[in-house]
């Protein structure tokens, strides 16, 4: 807790929003904490919290096919307004004190931007409890603006200057709201000192220089190196649990399903860290494990994943951006030849602006692929 704001990108199906959804039973006011757990929270901010919790996730623009990047940019920022509006009433549901202040002192919600709500509610907040703790939980920051960027990417005929840095007016006139949100994440703060803004997502965005909001970024920090994902001993502990419940034939049994899950949903490794399983994969695995039915079905053929695991898919304009880098072909051939690549480093600072500069570097191409969990890391001293 103690950064007044980060950033941590990671592939999806890691487990970024079941590590929300602990965080918030470790600090929200309206939970409780789990018992057990191997890190204990502070006793002076367990469960003491006010925690405003949005999810970009569900942000979409519709089925409607648009002609340009900025009409499909307004559709997902009325989107992403509409879930800040969702979150904020779900907030105030939770805590009856604070949206007497609230309602009190904020018109109509349409007649109001994000920014302005988020502060009306800081507000709300301070007149409860002047020194509260507010904690912003934002899963997947990045989804309104992560496949506008990358279409920008890859559109043909695109003129080198026509970058981000040059198209910043038109993004904030077709991204006014979320824009608009995270500059209040910083300026809340002068309402409410104790003001905390995490963010997950998967791609990273330039949000200094949009919004002028500065989170600190953790996404290759080593203490969090495995902060989400399921290492090996999390993995033996779960097919221990699932064993107790329904138990195996024999240990072939076992060890077969074993060797399934570690091929199929193992393969992501991060600075530092362990390789990593995929947290959402690896649960759906152990959930049909329980069913007998379930089970049988899938150990006729452990050459491939079960069915019912559905596998998410990355931004699919990524594959167009890294299929047309012309310096980008010699690392594939390494990775196709050895499945490995050395002689690069990692961009730490990168975003996707960086990959519209006129010199684009390889090595933030494979930091692209690193956030999207198409290219593994590790690393020596």
């Amino acid at each position: 807790m103690k950064h007044k704001s980060l950033v941590l990108t990671r592939p999806m199906q890691l487990g970024k929003t079941t590590l929300f959804s602990l965080a918030e039973l470790v600090f929200s006011k309206n939970k409780k904490c789990p018992d057990g757990l191997k890190y204990e929270p502070p006793e002076d901010l367990k469960n003491a919290c006010f925690v405003l919790r949005v999810d970009f996730g569900a942000v979409n623009a519709g089925y409607e096919r648009t002609k340009t990047w900025e009409e499909v940019g307004r559709k997902l920022d009325r989107s992403a307004y509409m879930e800040i509006e969702r979150a904020i009433n779900s907030f105030l549901n939770a805590h009856k004190d604070v949206e007497k202040v609230f309602r009190r002192t904020t018109p109509v919600a349409s007649d109001c931007n994000s920014g302005q709500l988020l502060e009306n509610l800081a507000g709300a907040v301070k007149s409860i409890k002047a020194d509260a703790v507010l904690l912003i939980l934002v899963d997947e920051y990045d989804a309104p603006m992560r496949e506008i960027l990358l279409e920008m990417l890859e559109e043909k005929g695109r003129p080198l200057a026509d970058n981000i840095l040059n198209t910043e007016t038109r993004l904030r006139r077709a991204y006014p709201q979320y824009i608009t949100f995270f500059k209040a994440c910083k300026t809340i703060s002068s309402i409410l000192p104790n003001t905390k803004t995490w963010l997950t997502g998967i791609t990273p965005l330039d949000l200094p220089h949009l919004s002028r909001f500065i989170p600190t970024v953790v996404t290759f920090h080593s203490d969090l190196t495995d902060v989400v994902g399921l290492r090996d001993a999390d993995v033996d502990h779960m097919l221990d649990q699932v064993h107790n419940y329904n138990s195996f034939k024999d240990d072939d049994e076992k060890a077969r399903v074993r060797a399934a899950i570690k091929e199929h949903y193992k393969g992501l490794k991060f600075l530092y860290g362990d390789g990593l399983y995929h947290t959402r994969l690896v649960n759906s695995v152990m959930n049909n494990l329980l069913s007998d039915r379930e089970r049988q079905q899938w150990l006729q053929d452990l050459t491939k994943p079960m069915a019912s695991v559905r596998v998410e898919k990355c931004p699919s304009s990524v594959f167009n951006v890294v299929a047309t880098a012309p310096n980008l072909r010699p690392v594939v051939n390494a990775l196709l030849t050895t499945g490995e690549v050395s002689g690069y480093s990692l961009n730490r600072d990168f975003s996707l602006s960086d990959l519209l500069n006129t010199n684009i570097a390889v090595d933030d191409y494979l930091t692209l692929l690193v956030h999207l969990g198409i290219l593994s890391v590790s690393w020596s001293q």
